[in-house]
Protein backbone atom coordinates (compact mmCIF):
# COMPACT_ATOMS: atom_id res chain seq x y z
CA UNK A 1 0.00 0.00 0.00
CA UNK A 2 1.37 3.66 -0.51
CA UNK A 3 -0.74 6.56 0.87
CA UNK A 4 -0.71 10.07 -0.74
CA UNK A 5 -1.63 12.47 2.41
CA UNK A 6 -1.78 15.67 0.62
CA UNK A 7 -4.72 13.92 -2.16
CA UNK A 8 -6.01 11.36 0.39
CA UNK A 9 -5.03 8.44 -1.84
CA UNK A 10 -4.53 5.19 -0.93
CA UNK A 11 -3.00 2.69 -3.68
CA UNK A 12 -3.38 -0.99 -2.73
CA UNK A 13 -2.95 -3.93 -4.42
CA UNK A 14 -5.15 -7.18 -3.90
CA UNK A 15 -6.54 -5.72 -0.40
CA UNK A 16 -9.77 -4.62 -1.97
CA UNK A 17 -11.62 -5.74 -5.55
CA UNK A 18 -13.36 -3.05 -6.53
CA UNK A 19 -14.32 -4.62 -9.79
CA UNK A 20 -16.31 -7.44 -7.50
CA UNK A 21 -16.54 -6.43 -3.60
CA UNK A 22 -16.93 -9.64 -1.88
CA UNK A 23 -20.04 -10.59 -0.16
CA UNK A 24 -18.61 -10.69 3.37
CA UNK A 25 -14.63 -8.86 4.27
CA UNK A 26 -11.95 -10.73 3.59
CA UNK A 27 -8.75 -11.06 5.67
CA UNK A 28 -6.78 -8.85 3.62
CA UNK A 29 -9.31 -5.98 3.83
CA UNK A 30 -10.02 -6.85 7.57
CA UNK A 31 -6.25 -6.39 7.58
CA UNK A 32 -6.33 -2.98 5.39
CA UNK A 33 -8.87 -1.61 7.48
CA UNK A 34 -7.37 -2.18 10.87
CA UNK A 35 -3.76 -0.79 9.58
CA UNK A 36 -5.75 2.71 8.09
CA UNK A 37 -7.06 2.83 11.64
CA UNK A 38 -3.91 2.24 13.53
CA UNK A 39 -2.07 4.28 11.43
CA UNK A 40 -5.15 7.32 11.31
CA UNK A 41 -5.13 7.51 7.86
CA UNK A 42 -7.41 10.14 6.33
CA UNK A 43 -8.39 8.73 2.85
CA UNK A 44 -10.79 9.71 0.44
CA UNK A 45 -10.24 7.54 -2.51
CA UNK A 46 -8.79 4.09 -2.68
CA UNK A 47 -7.03 3.21 -5.89
CA UNK A 48 -6.50 -0.24 -6.54
CA UNK A 49 -3.85 -1.50 -8.28
CA UNK A 50 -6.48 -3.99 -10.50
CA UNK A 51 -9.62 -2.18 -10.80
CA UNK A 52 -10.84 1.34 -10.68
CA UNK A 53 -10.79 3.98 -8.08
CA UNK A 54 -13.47 4.35 -5.26
CA UNK A 55 -14.36 6.25 -2.39
CA UNK A 56 -13.63 5.11 1.11
CA UNK A 57 -17.52 5.00 1.28
CA UNK A 58 -17.75 2.08 -0.81
CA UNK A 59 -14.57 0.18 1.05
CA UNK A 60 -17.11 1.21 4.51
CA UNK A 61 -19.77 -0.54 2.94
CA UNK A 62 -17.67 -3.45 1.98
CA UNK A 63 -16.92 -4.03 5.35
CA UNK A 64 -20.69 -3.38 6.39
CA UNK A 65 -19.66 -0.21 7.81
CA UNK A 66 -22.71 2.28 6.07
CA UNK A 67 -24.38 4.40 8.39
CA UNK A 68 -22.08 3.99 11.30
Amino acid sequence: MAYLPAERIAFEADLFDTHEPPVAPTPAMRSFFNQVRRMKLDIATIAPVHGPPVPWSAFEKAMGLAGR
